[in-house]
């Protein structure tokens, strides 16, 4: 994608003379369909995408902060932090760029009738206590920039707090693991097995959904309190606070005129919400905001800061789909909104992400970006300090909502980029093919092949083959290195460096299919026990906590997004090892072939522009679920190619008689890939399929079991 010229905005802080009508009421278009726009906050940039009523994509604008806002970004170690007031000035810019670019439909932000849109999950704002009086005032000064209006005062009590990729808060977390254990009865988490050890994070995990992490608000706003406190007792920053808002709520209030409540999903980002409850947990607030240290020095306070944590972060919303209220006449009078505009609840980008596509029973969906996001589908609440659960984020009140686990690789990206600059010359084609030509563990021809299948499978202890020197390249996010083992013993490097690519997507994928052959496993119990919540890990006999030949542990479909998915190599290791086929929806790709500078409706925008529409139609009587209003986008026709032979999807269990090859041909090159039907309508490519015998090579429970799990923070 190309940058948007520089003079397409105005760069000046007052635009009097650059908005985007100058009338003081808008222009009345004629009725016509509505259209609906998702709002996406990334870490370098925003996103504005508009849905017409088939879910089909007619506009995208972009902004980029490389550009214009990149200096403002701040790193010191593994503190990142950035200004409040660039997502301001960033929505300024998105907005002028949708009104002067559409041009050619002079209707299009008149006929927008709901918004919704996501934000980075953790990045926190604390907004002072003018800052909602400030907002209120807005709609009557339309002529002039949001920024302008709301940051010539001080409008935050932290202006450049830590975003979503922070890392400086570990002794926070610990701190909060430690104190949750302290309090804990000697016989609470008995038979968790090993991780019992670790009981404060089995209790935050079963609380919160997560275990303490870093870039988490409860870790963050811990941090605020004791680096930005007085010596005399005052919170400095946190006395000037009058509300926390997280990236979802904060946009959404811009909009709305007033403080948004937090979306329930987005809330089991803070470690802060008890899942169960449905509310803040007051235990876990006290200890954030240092009850527990007033109390043991004697000191108080007028209001215990449990309670004053609690209305700095607001209300939490369990209803995706509810109609917040009318978009601010701020909107209506400077860009031409209608003021039948609603605003919908926004929410995190990996939530967000999980709505953009219909998922069965026992797919999932991956996206392999800076970070991997696994997105798993559960029934059930199944708490583990290994991945994170959230509610679904598109339903209404009423029966015990679905559930999202969510197993994620912190970093995971940035792992591979390592590996490729430093043992594949800096090129992705090389780290290919050195993907393709080294053996399952890290061997390049020395190792004996008379009989491969002797060799991966047998179980002679005075002929162990491959299984004892099995090889890892692991990355450790927080110090930006790679660590090598061979047999779970660290070296300094290995004998053959060109071996590093595959071992360090190895160690990523299968730490993926250990965490999610766990969820499987659990659910599986649950399905067949009287319980209907499971709030602690179980013990299994198994080392690894289940059967690593089960081929119930196992996906159906790995939904593929992001930047590494169209990376063949990648693509056909991740499904050897998960044992599933890897695909590709089209699902808002038809904007390639409508000239738009070949620009991508992102998942998260998808999702959050599904939640707008949904919601539109809830307010007009539609009692649709959103999975069933949803599944329209991928039913509906679509400019598409011409039609590709048809082959079916596997929907049962892997088995050798079903598995076909790996995608590559002899020469290591990724071989053909196939349109195929699938049962919920939308087209997919498959980029993966699963390669049989090394599959059976890396069931190897010998391999799990020298696995280390990735820290989900």
């Amino acid at each position: 994608m190309t940058d948007h010229p520089t003079n397409s905005s105005p760069t000046s802080s007052d635009s009097s003379s650059t908005t985007p009508t100058n009338t003081p009421h808008p222009v009345k278009v004629k009725e016509e369909r509505p259209l609906f726009l998702a709002i996406e906050s990334r870490i370098k940039g925003m996103r504005a995408v508009v849905l017409d009523e088939g879910l089909e994509v007619v506009r995208i604008e972009e902004v980029r902060f490389e550009g214009q806002l990149a200096e403002e970004f701040r790193t010191y170690g593994q503190e990142v932090t950035a200004p409040s007031a660039m997502r301001i000035k960033g929505l300024d810019l998105l907005l002028e760029k949708l009104a002067q670019n559409s041009s050619s439909d002079a209707s299009l932000i008149g006929r927008i009738r709901a918004i919704s849109g996501c934000g980075q999950q953790h990045a926190a704002y604390y907004l002072s206590h003018a800052f909602p009086s400030l907002l209120a005032a807005t709609s009557t000064n339309p002529s002039s920039r949001l920024s302008s209006l709301l940051l010539s005062h001080l409008s935050f009590s932290l202006e450049s707090p830590a975003i979503s990729i922070d890392s400086s808060t570990a002794n926070q977390c610990a701190e909060l693991e430690a104190i949750l254990e302290q309090r804990l009865p000697v016989s609470s988490c008995q038979g968790a097995g090993p991780r019992s050890r670790n009981r404060g994070a089995i209790e935050m995990a079963r609380r919160t959904g997560s275990r303490a992490c870093k870039e988490f608000t409860a870790a963050q706003v811990m941090k605020v309190r004791q680096v930005y406190g007085g010596r005399d007792g005052r919170m400095r920053v946190l006395d000037g606070t009058g509300r926390i808002c997280l990236e979802s709520n904060f946009l959404a209030s811009l909009f709305l005129g007033r403080i948004a409540p937090i979306d329930s999903a987005d809330a089991c980002g803070t470690n802060l919400y008890n899942v169960l409850q449905g509310d803040w947990d007051d235990e876990i607030l006290g200890i954030v905001m240092g009850d527990h240290e007033r109390r043991r020095t004697g000191s108080s306070r007028e209001e215990p800061g449990a309670s004053r944590l609690r209305s700095m972060l607001g209300t939490v919303e369990k209803d995706g789909g509810r109609e917040l209220g009318k978009i601010s006449e701020y909107f209506v009078r400077r860009f031409g909104f209608s003021n039948e505009c609603i605003v919908i609840p926004f929410t995190g980008d990996v939530p967000a992400a999980f709505l953009s596509h219909n998922l069965g029973p026992r797919d999932v969906m991956l996206s392999l970006g800076d970070s991997d996001h696994m997105m798993v589908p559960s029934p059930q609440y199944i708490p583990d300090p290994a991945h994170h659960m959230m509610p679904h984020p598109a339903l209404s009140p009423g029966p015990p909502p679905p559930y999202i686990a969510v197993i994620s690789n912190k970093g995971a990206g940035d792992g591979r980029g390592l590996a490729r600059d430093c043992y594949s010359n800096g090129s992705w084609p090389v780290f290919s093919r050195l993907v393709d030509i080294v053996e399952p563990g890290g061997s390049i021809g020395y190792v004996l092949k008379a009989n491969p299948l002797q060799i991966r499978f047998k179980s002679d202890p005075l002929q162990p083959g491959r299984l004892d020197n099995k090889s890892f390249t692991f990355f450790l996010p927080d110090r930006g290195v790679l660590l090598r083992t061979i047999s779970g013993v660290p070296v300094p490097d290995f004998a053959d460096r060109k071996i590093h690519p595959r071992l360090i997507l190895e160690s990523q994928f299968l730490s993926l299919r250990l965490r999610l052959s766990r969820i499987y496993t659990t659910l599986t119990d649950l399905s067949t026990s009287s319980t209907t919540t499971r709030i602690e890990p179980k013990a299994y006999n198994s080392p690894i906590g289940f059967k690593s030949t089960s081929l119930q542990t196992l996906p159906s479909r790995i939904i593929l997004g992001g930047a590494a998915a169209d990376n063949s190599s990648i693509t056909s290791l991740l499904s050897t090892i998960l044992g599933a086929p890897a695909v590709i929806s089209d699902t808002g790709r038809t904007l390639r072939l409508r000239g738009m500078d070949g620009m991508e409706a992102s998942r998260s925008a998808l999702g959050v522009g599904y939640k707008a529409a949904w919601a539109f139609a809830r307010a007009s009587g539609n009692s649709r679920s959103f999975a069933d209003f949803a599944r329209k986008a991928e039913e509906s026709p679509r400019s598409s190619p011409a039609p590709q032979p048809k082959a079916e999807l596997r929907t049962e269990p892997l088995t050798p008689t079903n598995v076909t090859g790996s995608g590559q041909n002899s020469e290591g090159e990724a071989g053909p890939v196939v349109e195929v039907g699938d049962p919920r309508g939308a087209r997919k490519k498959i980029v993966g399929q699963p390669d049989f015998e090394n599959f059976r090579y890396y069931c190897s429970s010998k391999q799990h079991t020298r696995e280390k799990l990735g820290n989900p923070c």
